[in-house]
C-alpha cells in the first residue's frame, strides 16, 4: 500500500497541467491592513442586518433537513445518541455528519426550551454566514486571487443574495460548512507559503482540513485538493494526511453502519445516500450528469443576481445569458487551475461531485457563492477592459452594479416582509404565501387528539415531530430520478404507499402545502388515487381554514391484503 501510494504521488504531476515545483501553486501574499478588516466587518454586518430582517424566528422544518439537524441535536443533548428519534425505529443517523448537530446540541443542552431555543440555533447559522462572507473577502485579497475592489463587490452581492440569506437563517449546515471550508483553505494556503515542519502542527492542519467533511459529506473534496496542492508545492503531506485521516476514516466507517438498501427505501432515505444512485442505473448517470452540468452553469447567475432570476422565468434569452455568464466564470476558474491555484483545484473538485450528485445542484452552490461571484466579477472586468471603445467603463460598471444590488435588496425586503406577515419563510411563491398559523393549528389538533405513541405520516414529517413529539416519516420513497430528471417516470406509486402503510402501521396521514418541494403534487395525486380506489381507507378528521391543510385517520383494518 505504501509503495502504491508513493508511485501514485510520483506519477501525479505527469497527468496534471502543472508539475511538482516548489512555489508553483503559490501567489505572493498581500498584507492585510486595517481597511481590509473594517471591510470584512462591514460585509459581515450587512449579512447580519439583512439576515435578521429576512429570518423568521421559531419556525423549523420548512426545508425538511433543517428539522432533521435539530432532531439529531435534541437526541445528542438528551443522551440518546446520534439517532433519528423522529422515526419509529429511531435508527442511527449515518447520513449527515455530526459536527453541525453537535453544535446545535450544545445550544439545546444550555437552552432546552423548544421552539424558543431556535433563536440561538438560527443565530448560529447567521453568524456563520456572516463570517463566511468576511473571511472570503480576506482570503481572496490576502492570497492574491482578486483585487480588493472585486472581492468587496462580490462580498456585497453575496451578502444581499436572498438565496444565500435564506440558507443562513435556517438551521442548515451550508453556512457552517462554508466558513469551515474557508478556514481549511486558509490553513493549506498558509502552509504552502510559510511551511512549518513540526509534525504536531501538521496533524492539526490535517484535522482542520477534515472538519468541513464532518459538516457536509461533499467536504471530502477538500482533503485530496489540499494534499495535492501541498505536494505540488513541494511540501510534506505525510502528517497532514494522517491528521485528516484521523477524522475522515471514523466517519466513513460510521456511515457504513446504516442500512444500505431497503425495499421501500423509506428508512434508507434518512440514513444513507446509496439508494439515490440505485434508482438511476449506470446508463442513466450520463443523462443526470448533463442535466446537472447545464443547471449548475445556469444557476450561478440566477442565484447571485435577482434581476436575472426574475427575468429568466419569462425570457429564454435571459436563460442563454445565464449560461454564457456561467461559462465565463468556469473559464476563469480553469485558467487558475492551469496555474495550479489551490482555490481553483477545490472548486473544480467540488463541481465534479455536484454534477454527479443525484439531486438538483442549486442548493450546493450556496457554500461556494462568495468565490463564484469573485471569479465572475473578475472575468467580467477583464473582459470589459478589452473594449477600449467604451467610454467611462468604470462608471458604467459601477452604475450597473448599483442597479443590480438594488434589485437584490428589493427581493430581500419583499421576502422579509412576507415572512414576517405570514410567519413562514418561503422563496418560491410570494404571491400566494402560506401562513404558519395553519401549521400551528395542525400541531394543536395532533397534541389534543392523538396518543403520544401514535405514528404519523406527512410530507413535512420532521416538522410534525419537532412540534408534537409524535413519531413521523414520509410515506413515499424519495426518488430524485423521477422528481428531477425523468419526468415521465412517477416519483411514487399508490402501491408503494399501501406497502409503506402496511409495514409501519401509522395512525394518521397529514396533507399540507409543501412550498419549495417538488414532492407536493405527486403526493397529493397519490392521496386522491387512494380515495378513488380504496374508499374508506382514509377518514377525514380535520380540515383547516386553508383547505389545503387536512388530517386523515388511516383505517388500518381496510388496508388491502398484500400480493404475494
Amino acid at each position: 500500500m505504501r509503495l502504491a501510494a508513493g508511485i501514485f504521488m510520483r506519477m501525479l504531476p505527469k497527468f496534471l497541467p502543472f508539475g511538482k515545483r516548489p512555489g508553483i501553486n503559490q501567489t505572493l501574499a498581500v498584507p492585510l491592513c486595517h481597511r481590509d478588516l473594517w471591510i470584512a466587518f462591514g460585509l459581515a454586518g450587512v449579512v447580519i442586518l439583512l439576515g435578521t430582517w429576512q429570518m423568521v424566528v421559531g419556525v423549523c422544518g420548512v426545508y425538511h433537513d433543517d428539522a432533521i439537524y435539530v432532531i439529531t441535536a435534541k437526541a445528542l443533548a438528551q443522551g440518546k445518541g446520534y439517532r433519528l428519534i423522529n422515526l419509529p425505529n429511531a435508527p442511527f443517523q449515518t447520513k449527515y455528519p455530526f459536527l453541525y448537530p453537535a453544535l446545535l446540541a450544545i445550544i439545546w443542552k444550555i437552552w432546552p426550551s423548544f421552539p424558543e431555543n431556535l433563536l440561538a440555533m438560527q443565530g448560529l447559522s447567521l453568524l456563520a454566514g456572516a463570517g463566511t462572507v468576511a473571511f472570503a473577502y480576506l482570503f481572496l485579497v490576502h492570497f492574491g486571487y482578486t483585487s480588493r475592489g472585486v472581492a468587496l463587490v462580490s462580498g456585497l452581492f453575496c451578502a444581499t443574495s436572498a438565496f444565500y440569506l435564506f440558507f443562513c437563517t435556517l438551521t442548515l449546515s451550508e453556512a457552517p460548512y462554508a466558513l469551515l471550508s474557508i478556514l481549511a483553505l486558509w490553513g493549506i494556503a498558509r502552509q504552502m507559503q510559510f511551511p512549518f515542519d513540526n509534525p504536531g502542527s501538521q496533524i492539526v492542519l490535517g484535522l482542520l482540513l477534515a472538519l468541513p467533511f464532518l459538516t457536509r459529506v461533499i467536504g471530502f473534496v477538500l482533503v485530496p485538493a489540499g494534499l495535492v496542492s501541498l505536494y505540488l508545492a513541494g511540501r510534506r503531506i505525510r502528517w497532514v494526511g494522517l491528521g485528516a485521516a484521523l477524522l475522515v476514516l471514523p466517519w466513513i466507517l460510521w456511515m457504513l453502519v446504516g442500512p444500505q438498501w431497503s425495499p421501500n427505501q423509506v428508512e434508507t432515505y434518512y440514513t444513507n445516500y446509496g439508494s439515490w444512485w440505485s434508482s438511476f442505473g449506470l446508463l442513466n448517470l450520463s443523462r443526470m450528469f448533463i442535466v446537472n452540468l447545464f443547471y449548475t452553469i445556469e444557476s450561478i447567475a440566477i442565484i447571485s443576481i435577482t434581476l436575472i432570476a426574475k427575468m429568466a422565468e419569462q425570457c429564454l434569452a435571459i436563460n442563454i445569458l445565464s449560461i454564457f455568464i456561467g461559462l465565463i466564470l468556469i473559464s476563469q476558474i480553469l485558467k487558475d487551475l492551469l496555474s495550479g491555484k489551490l482555490l481553483a483545484l477545490y472548486l473544480v473538485g467540488y463541481f465534479g461531485i455536484v454534477v454527479f450528485w443525484p439531486w438538483p445542484p442549486f442548493r450546493f452552490l450556496v457554500p461556494i457563492l462568495p468565490f463564484l461571484l469573485a471569479y465572475l466579477l473578475k472575468a467580467i472586468w477583464e473582459t470589459i477592459k478589452k473594449f477600449r471603445v467604451l467610454y467611462n467603463r468604470r462608471l458604467l460598471l459601477a452604475l450597473s452594479l448599483i442597479i443590480l444590488l438594488g434589485f437584490n435588496l428589493k427581493l430581500v425586503y419583499q421576502i422579509g416582509k412576507v415572512g414576517k406577515t405570514m410567519g413562514y419563510p418561503d422563496l418560491s411563491n410570494l404571491q400566494e404565501p402560506v401562513s404558519w398559523s395553519s401549521y400551528e393549528h395542525i400541531f394543536h389538533w395532533i397534541n389534543n387528539h392523538t396518543l403520544p405513541n401514535d405514528v404519523i405520516v406527512s410530507g413535512l414529517d420532521s416538522m410534525i415531530y419537532l412540534y408534537t413529539g409524535r413519531s413521523a416519516f414520509r410515506p413515499f420513497a424519495m426518488n430524485p430520478m423521477a422528481l428531477f430528471y425523468f419526468r415521465d417516470t412517477p416519483p411514487s406509486t399508490l402501491g408503494n404507499l399501501i406497502y409503506i402503510l402496511r409495514s409501519y402501521q401509522p395512525k394518521y396521514l397529514i396533507q399540507t402545502p409543501m412550498p419549495m418541494f417538488s414532492e407536493e403534487k405527486p403526493f397529493s395525486q397519490i392521496i386522491y388515487e387512494t380515495f378513488k380506489r380504496y374508499p374508506g381507507l382514509l377518514e377525514t378528521v380535520y380540515v383547516g381554514k386553508d383547505k389545503r391543510f387536512l388530517i386523515y385517520k388511516i383505517q388500518l383494518d381496510r388496508l388491502p391484503a398484500a400480493n404475494y
